[in-house]
């Protein structure tokens, strides 16, 4: 497992129908729920050590505790106050954070804890590791679907489980719905949803693994079903708002604006296919505007149209779109689009309250 690919498994593939990394190669997949055990077996089968970190120093050949590094000798020389982290199964590093910084193990933070919390109910939808491991995520739902009659679509609630080894993320357990015709996430629907309850966070301090936070742990399990609510009424509420055409192309500017004056031929072309690739998306054009749906002509038609775009149109270059997508949505990136593709229709509309609060 020591490589720097996204390590994944996609689960319930019986009721996705299409999953986000199905062109990437062959991933372990699952008709129905990942067992919990094939995740610890097969994505977190090593643990995570702290050593201590430094610098080879140049030195003298004759230096006493000098080592031979390439024909070069150097002393170590271990850096105070830093702690390396690296793996059990081949000691490749995965981060230098400071002493102060307490791990928090995938195998207790992404599935015991809150597997603690739902007991049967739990689900996994997908698992996976990036950046050789120093970062993971698990998607975590309860046991069946939602679907909405106003536009014929189903989702699935989950909870985002999300943690690291390298200090780059706080352990987060966020809100997201996937749409399961074309697999998308959304996340984010509200602005703050730290602040509306679809948010827990843990640092990574020592104080972190006492057990003063299973009250929070329950709190914040609570997400699920206000996530289910709040997705089916925004749906329902989007789909309600017509969008002409001409509106659509305003916020096509917005989103995607045209190629600056006096831009290079290159850059002009770039522009214009990746504003004709959303377009064709929004109208239900071509192979990725049939995963997108016949919602043109709606809000909902313009957000789904550009989480669609970001999904499975966005060019991917030096890494899989499985990696991509999901380091997005760790990063918050994928929700912070759907909020300028809704904020950019309350502009073009000049309906305020459309923006996310």
């Amino acid at each position: 497992m020591g490589n720097k690919i996204a390590h994944a498994l996609i689960g319930n593939t019986a009721k996705r129908g299409t999953w986000i990394g199905q062109t990437d190669g062959k991933l372990p997949t699952y008709e129905g729920p990942i067992p919990v055990a094939e995740v610890e077996r097969r994505l977190f089968n090593w643990e995570a050590i702290s050593v201590p970190t430094g610098n080879f120093i140049p030195c003298e050949p004759d230096s006493i505790g000098s080592i031979m590094i390439d024909g070069n000798y150097y002393m170590p020389k271990v850096t105070t106050g830093r702690q390396g982290i690296v793996r059990s199964d081949d000691f490749s590093e995965l981060g230098r954070p400071t002493t102060a910084y307490a791990m928090h193990d995938y195998k207790v933070w992404l599935i015991r804890k809150v597997s603690e919390m739902l007991g049967s109910t739990l689900s996994i939808l997908s698992a996976l590791t990036l950046k050789n491991g120093a970062q993971a995520a698990v998607e975590i739902g309860l046991d069946d679907t939602m679907h909405d009659d106003t536009t014929g679509l189903d989702f699935w609630p989950f909870l985002l489980a999300k943690t690291s080894l390298d200090g780059s993320i706080t352990t987060t357990y966020e809100a997201f719905n996937r749409v399961l015709r074309c697999d998308n996430m959304f996340g984010g629907i509200s602005r703050d949803a730290k602040n509306a309850g679809r948010q827990f966070k843990v640092k990574h301090t020592a104080r972190s693994l006492e057990t003063s936070h299973v009250a929070g742990f329950r709190e914040a399990m609570v997400i699920l079903d206000q996530s289910a609510h709040d997705m089916q009424d925004w749906i329902q509420t989007m789909s309600g708002i017509q969008v002409p055409r001409k509106n659509w192309l305003q916020v096509l500017d917005i989103i995607e604006p045209p190629a600056p004056a006096g831009s290079t031929a290159v850059k002009v072309t770039k522009t214009n296919n990746r504003r004709e690739l959303l377009d064709s998306i929004y109208l239900g054009q071509g192979e990725l505007g049939e995963l997108n749906g016949p919602f043109a002509g709606t809000a909902f038609g313009v957000v789904q149209a550009s989480n669609t775009y970001q999904h499975h149109g966005v060019g991917v270059r030096g890494t899989s779109r499985l990696e991509r997508v999901y380091d997005r949505a760790i990063r918050g990136d994928l929700a912070a689009s759907d909020q300028i593709a809704v904020e950019a229709l309350a502009k073009v509309l000049d309906m305020p309250e459309l923006a996310m609060a």
